[in-house]
Formats: structure tokens, C-alpha cells, sequence
């Protein structure tokens, strides 16, 4: 569903994203009432802008490399901006994926400011803010840590043998998130460990595709990767939903 468009940027809402915010919201009516369930949905709509903002910010700092952003669209597990980054150079990629956490410290430190004024509901912008920008930093592909970590590989290896590299780094990220996660009663972390799993899958697949073309002689190949993921952990505080990604 598309929602509006920033800056010549689609943004759209997956329906999965209103079923899960629905079910939520009426959880917390059921079970503690109309005061609990606006609590909620206003921590809801402070981490979906979050989400956005952070996601805007790889997309309008892509432009000054010259990459365009398809679309962004945001799922209960986080955000994806479709950005066109074929051959993209290590920097650009570096200053691209970092411009998203940036946006998110921005953002915590403007809700420390309406904190000492005393505005309900600055601290959780706060923390949901400080929880998307760390977690994304994480060096698992293709969250923005990743994408560093391969970009400082690709400076001395080639891009197809970097994104290996951190490949399967993420991959040792993916399996711990999905054993952590019963231990600390947070099942969104087993999803995001099986996202990331897929996505791993995914970028394996399209490696040995390109690899198969350039082998073929076509110049032609997939790009290394397709756009920019956002996730955020949904903890029981209820900080973060579905980067996290590309």
C-alpha cells in the first residue's frame, strides 16, 4: 500500500504491517485497557517514523552518489529501501549505510533534549532510537554493519570475494540471534535471524549467478546487491518492529 511519496521517493506500507500493528493495539485494549492500547499505538507510530527517517537517510545520501532509491517500504520486522547501487565504491557504501544509525543518534539525542523538558514519552524515543541505531550497526549482512564490514573487505579483495567474507560472518550472526532469542523471550529476534538467514541464501545465489555470467562473457550481471534493510528487534518493552534491508 503505498502511504506518500518524499522527495520523489514511493514509500509504502506492507498489509502484514497493519495486521501485526491491529492485533497489538487490540491486545493491549483487551487486556489493560484503552489507556495501555493508545500507549501503544503512539510507541507504534514513534518507532514506524523512526524506521522511516532512518531509511530516508540511506536513501537522500545515496542521491549524493548519484543512486537512486526505487522505493521504501516498511514490514512489521523493519524497512527496505530499494536503492540501485550497482559498482558502487567502497566509501560511498561506508558513508550510505552509516547515514542511517546517524539519523537514529540524531533523533536519541533530540528525545534526551524533550526528556530534561519533561515530554511524556521522550525516553522511549530515546531508547527505541538508540536500540535501531546499535542493533544496525551489527556486522551482519545486509544490515548497515554489514555493509561497512564488506566494504572494508572489498578494499583489499574484490567485491564478489568481500561479500563472501562477510557472508558468512553474517551467517554466524543469523544462528546466534536465532538461539538467543527463547533465552531472552524474544521471538522477533528468532526472525530476524531467520531473515537474515534468507537473505544470506539469497545473496549466495545471486553471487553464483553473476559469477556464471561473467564466466559466460556477459557484462551484463545482477548487481551485488539489490538495496538497504532496516531491522529492529521487537523486545517485550516493545522497542523496534519488523532493518534491515536491501
Amino acid at each position: 500500500m503505498r502511504l506518500l511519496t518524499v522527495r520523489q521517493i514511493p514509500i509504502r506500507l506492507h498489509s502484514s504491517f497493519l495486521l501485526l500493528a491491529g492485533v497489538m493495539v487490540g491486545w493491549d485494549l483487551l487486556r489493560s485497557g484503552p489507556t495501555a492500547a493508545l500507549s501503544a499505538l503512539i510507541l507504534g507510530t514513534m518507532v514506524f517514523a523512526s524506521v522511516l527517517l532512518h531509511e530516508l537517510g540511506h536513501a537522500l545520501t545515496g542521491r549524493l552518489f548519484g543512486v537512486t532509491t526505487r522505493d521504501i517500504t516498511l514490514y512489521p520486522f523493519g524497512g527496505i529501501a530499494r536503492m540501485d547501487i550497482t559498482n558502487l565504491r567502497a566509501g560511498p557504501e561506508i558513508v550510505i549505510s552509516l547515514a542511517g544509525p546517524l539519523v537514529n543518534l540524531v533523533l536519541a539525542l533530540l528525545g534526551m533534549v524533550l526528556l530534561q523538558l519533561g515530554l511524556p514519552l521522550a525516553g522511549e524515543l530515546v531508547m527505541v532510537n538508540l536500540v535501531l541505531g546499535i542493533f544496525n550497526l551489527v556486522p551482519a549482512f545486509p544490515m548497515d554493519g554489514g555493509r561497512v564490514l564488506r566494504a572494508v573487505i572489498s578494499l583489499r579483495r574484490s567485491p564478489a570475494a568481500a561479500t563472501r567474507a562477510a557472508l558468512s560472518v553474517s551467517r554466524w550472526f543469523a544462528w546466534a540471534f536465532i538461539i538467543a532469542a527463547p533465552l531472552l523471550g524474544s521471538w522477533s529476534l528468532a526472525l530476524v535471524g531467520g531473515f537474515l538467514l534468507l537473505s544470506i541464501q539469497a545473496e549466495g545465489v545471486r553471487l553464483a549467478r553473476r559469477a556464471a555470467l561473467l564466466a559466460a562473457g556477459v557484462d551484463r550481471a545482477a548487481p551485488l546487491a539489490p538495496g538497504w534493510t532496516e531491522l529492529a528487534p521487537r523486545d517485550r518493552a516493545g522497542l523496534g518492529f519488523g532493518h534491515p534491508v536491501r
